[in-house]
């Protein structure tokens, strides 16, 4: 029996790695060899599960799991069957998820076997074990991964958005004229402006559609015309700690491209679907630049293993250098 065992403290909070690590239905894409999870009955906290490997290979496991409200580490256990273990050998996997002050200790335990006896062993000890302990850490890597972006889904919210872009408020007085609003929205290059009252509280937005709205309706009359009388008054607004998935379906159900930003009935900002893109353009640039160091991480340890075998087999290569 040889134990293998990978840990790592995340930043992400304990129910966005358990989410990941418990989730039986998305091994596949955590597990390189697995292609295929069937999920069988439940009795209690176990649930016996069946699958196939990338050479249509079955194998038999029951799972349990170790998790309550109250505790700070919560724990899945994978134990294969003697008789349908596991076609790299493995015995059992044990994750182990635990709260450490303000991160999240993630832990991979797994204990695997030698699949064959005497001269087997050599081959396991050369070939088998390496196998087995690049493919954990391959999985050990992608639940990282994937527990990051979990993160970063749920912690992309208004406030990041405002920190970036700032508070300034582009705002009209419901009194004023519409041809007002087409220069503010021409200078500030924006696509629509606040209406605020003469106690700065928010009344009503005009956009540029509502400016062409009225145009196709009225003629050139309407930019003599008040703010007041075109404005939207019925807005739908969010607050600083929303996420960005609320705010884009918001945007997406009532087809509009701005939200008032407000917090304890002050305004605080404003949020437009540019800003949305804009941000998740951020967001997706760095996934990129981690899986890029992830994926140059993966072939330097290919590379080393490589090196080092070709020293293995010619000790004397130095030498004769």
């Amino acid at each position: 029996m040889v134990r293998f065992e990978h840990s790592q403290s995340l930043n992400s909070t304990l129910p966005m790695v358990w989410q990941v690590v418990s989730d039986i239905a998305n091994w596949p894409t955590l597990y390189d060899e697995l292609v295929r999870v069937q999920i069988g009955p439940r009795a209690n906290d176990e649930v016996r599960v069946t699958g196939t490997d990338s050479r249509a290979r079955s194998f038999s496991l029951k799972v349990s799991t170790s998790a309550t409200d109250e505790s700070d580490e919560r724990t899945v256990t994978l134990l294969f069957d003697a008789s349908a273990p596991h076609p790299l050998g493995y015995r059992s996997l044990v994750w182990t998820v635990s709260e450490q002050g303000e991160q999240t200790h993630l832990t991979l335990t797994a204990d695997y076997v030698k699949p064959w006896p005497v001269i087997g062993s050599l081959l396991a000890r050369l070939r088998g074990h390496g196998n087995a302990s690049y493919n954990l850490q391959s999985t050990f890597n992608a639940v990282v991964r994937q527990s990051q972006e979990q993160a970063l889904k749920y912690h992309e919210t208004v406030q990041t958005v405002l920190s970036r872009k700032g508070n300034d408020i582009i705002s009209a007085r419901p009194s004023d004229a519409v041809s007002s609003i087409c220069e503010l929205i021409n200078k500030h290059r924006i696509g629509a402006v606040l209406v605020l009252d003469s106690s700065n509280n928010l009344v009503g937005l005009v956009s540029e559609r509502d400016i062409v709205y009225h145009l196709a309706r009225t003629g050139t009359s309407v930019l003599d015309q008040n703010v007041e009388d075109i404005m939207t008054r019925d807005l739908i607004v969010c607050e600083p700690e929303s996420d960005l998935l609320f705010v884009m379906a918001c945007m997406t159900d009532n087809k509009i491209r701005h939200l008032p930003v407000m917090e304890n009935n002050q305004l605080r900002g404003v949020i437009s679907i540019g800003d949305v893109v804009q941000q998740r353009m951020h967001a997706l640039e760095a996934e990129s630049d981690t899986l890029r160091n992830y994926i140059a991480a993966r072939e330097w340890r290919v590379h080393g293993r490589r090196v080092a075998a070709l020293e293995a087999a010619n000790p004397l290569a130095d030498t004769a250098r």
